[in-house]
Parts: C-alpha cells; structure tokens; sequence
C-alpha cells in the first residue's frame, strides 16, 4: 500500500514531533510511505526503499505560539499527489497546519484519516491567554469543520471520546506506543556518570511555556541546595533559551540539549517528572515508563490515560508548584514507593502501548478507509 503521512515537523533538531515520525518509519516497513513535513527549504530526502520525505519551506511563529505556515500547502500537495500516487492518506495531529491538508485531499476526492492525542481549543491550550483566546475561536469557526471532513478520525487514547462524540466525529481509539525492543536494547549513555547514592531527575520534552518545564528548574534550584546527592536533568532542544538555561544551570542541574539517546538516559534516572499545563498521549512519558521510572505527571490530557494515581506514578494538577514539591520530596524520601510504582508503569506499557499492535491496527484502518473510496 502506498500512503502518504502528513506531519507537523519530522526529524528536526529544533522541533519534536515523535508520535508522526515513528509512525512513519514503521509503516514504511511494510508499505511505501511519503512524508510531506516542514523545512528550511523546499526539498526531497530518500531513506531507503520504502520511505520518501518532502519538505516545504515554512514559516514558523515561536513560543508561545508554535505554529507553522506553508505557503501554497494546497498546490503543494496536490504536485506530490500526482506524482507518488498514493492510496490512503494519513494526517497527523490536528490544529497544525497538517489540518489545513484535509480540504484539498477532500477536494480531490482522496480519502483521509486524522491521527490526533488533543483537541486544541477544546482540551489543549497553551500557556499564552491571547494564543488561548484566538485558539478557542478558530476551533470553533473552522477547526472543527477541518476536522468532521475527516473520513476517520483516530483518537490516540480514551480520553478524546466524549469530545470526538459532542464534535460528531466518526472517530476509533488506537493508541500510539513504544517500540520495546529496540527501546531496551539502547545502553546508558557512556558520557553521563551516575555515582553511587545519587538520585537522578529527568525531564524530556520541548523547553516552551505550554511544557511547565521552567516551574521544575524552579522547584530544582530550590531542592538541590539541599541534597548534594540529587541531579536534575533536563534533556530537549535549547534552542533561543540559551539566557535561561544559563540561570538554572549549575552542577547538579544540567541541560542537556536535543539527545537521540533518550532511552539510555531514562535507564539512568529515578524520578520522571511531566510537568506539561497541556499534553496529549506524551511519548516521553511513554518511554519513562517503559525504562521503570517513578513517573509524575499533570493531570492533563493524555497523561491521566497512562499514569493511575498511586498504581503506577503520581498525578498532581498543572501549574500547581506546591503539589509537585510534595510529590517530588516524598518519591525522594522513599526507595520501595519508586521501584513499586515504576515496575508497575513498565508492566502498563507492556500490556497496552506496544507500538506494533497500534500501528499494525492503523495500517488495516487505513487500507479500509482507501477501499472504501
């Protein structure tokens, strides 16, 4: 089957976007798959036999908005159209500009499947009062239009369904998840040293306000001084927060910049912290998880669908500093509650966020939706 993804951003140094990316890549195992994403110019990559990547110059508005434009998206895509001739059209996330694809796939009669773990302006929303307001209204005018014009919208968890029911969406759960194997066979990394009776704090993610990560360094700044044995590390792109992370920045709190060896560092940590204000179905949360970490996390999105409060990690609300501090000193404080509570985190993706079940059933979702057409 030959398929054509559209994703937000894919494999860039400044810019995450896991959840699309590995999608991607393990389709392209089993069926031909191109990617039309973003770039600093107009371009086309090979990789291999199976999988071919367009990207298209953008024009991307920082935190705290987070958005790309593509000029002449429609046009575009219609070139590539033609000229791969795909058969299922999958679009991943909503409210990017990967949204704005639906219209001219629709137009030309292709069918089309959305892959989403949010409902910006509904149950996401970013730090930014105005960015919240003019998202709330765009959600309304024309997100959700975008959206209903799907053939098929997959929910990347449970708690999307009662929204997708009130949006009249023709909607099915799928979740996204983690590629166990290759995730265990990633070593920790030679470059990090971790010394006996250290206990070591991690944050994976994208260093924007949305991400909560800057009321962690707070909170870090405040512990450490405290406990010589305890490290923080934060790991994602630094990219025009250079001045901020030089403020936090000391011995035991470390930044670590865009790694591709997060695996290996979570192996390393003890705690897990997810501080986001707004998430969907985290992928770091995902392999903190799966690598046994005490996880804590916001009781936002996605988040709630993973973490079982006191079963398998601790939730606290969003923007709540005092909760987290009591969280983080009592995981510290207790050795036994750690391990309990990542053995049983690890045992949660095991059963149900294996990647290969989710994309194996996404493949079969696709060709239906293609044979329908």
């Amino acid at each position: 089957m030959k398929i054509l993804v559209v994703v937000p951003y894919f494999e860039e140094p400044h810019r995450w976007m896991i959840s699309g990316q590995k999608t991607a890549h393990w389709l392209s195992r089993h069926h031909q798959v191109t990617v039309v994403t973003t770039g600093s110019h107009d371009q086309l990559e090979r990789r291999g036999h199976n999988l071919k990547i367009y990207r298209l110059k953008d024009y991307f508005l920082k935190d705290p908005i987070n958005y790309s434009i593509v000029p002449h998206l429609g046009r575009k895509l219609t070139r590539i159209i033609k000229r791969e001739k795909p058969e299922a059209f999958l679009i991943n996330k909503h409210m990017f500009y990967t949204s704005l694809a639906i219209w001219p796939l629709k137009r030309l009669g292709k069918p089309v499947v959305v892959q989403t773990d949010t409902f910006p302006g509904i149950n996401w929303f970013p730090k930014s009062r105005l960015v919240k307001a003019v998202m709330w209204v765009y959600a309304r005018l024309l997100g959700n239009q975008i959206l209903r014009a799907a053939d098929k919208v997959v929910l990347l968890h449970e708690g999307l369904v009662d929204e997708a029911k009130k949006l009249g969406l023709n909607y099915e759960v799928i979740h996204n998840g983690i590629d166990l194997e290759a995730f265990d066979r990633v070593p920790p990394p030679a470059d990090l040293k971790k010394r006996p009776g250290e206990v070591w704090v991690g944050y994976v993610g994208r260093l924007e306000s949305v991400k909560g990560w800057l009321g962690l360094a707070t909170i870090a700044q405040e512990l450490v001084k405290r406990n010589r044995q305890l490290h923080f590390l934060f790991i994602g792109p630094t990219t025009n927060q250079e001045a901020v992370v030089t403020t936090y920045q000391n011995r035991q709190i470390r930044f670590l910049g865009l790694r591709h060896d997060v695996a290996g560092i979570d192996k390393l940590l003890d705690i897990f912290v997810m501080p986001s204000l707004s998430e969907g179905l985290s992928n770091a949360l995902m392999e903190a998880m799966a690598a046994q970490n005490c996880c804590l996390a916001t009781k936002v999105g996605g988040n709630q669908q993973l973490i079982r409060h006191e079963k398998n990690g601790l939730l606290f609300e969003a923007g709540n500093a005092a909760e987290l501090k009591q969280a983080l000193r009592r995981t510290l404080a207790d050795q036994s509650l750690r391990r309990r509570l990542g053995q049983a985190a690890r045992q949660t993706i095991l059963e149900q966020y294996q990647l290969s079940h989710a994309v194996e059933r996404l493949a079969n979702l696709l060709e239906r939706v293609s044979q329908k057409t």
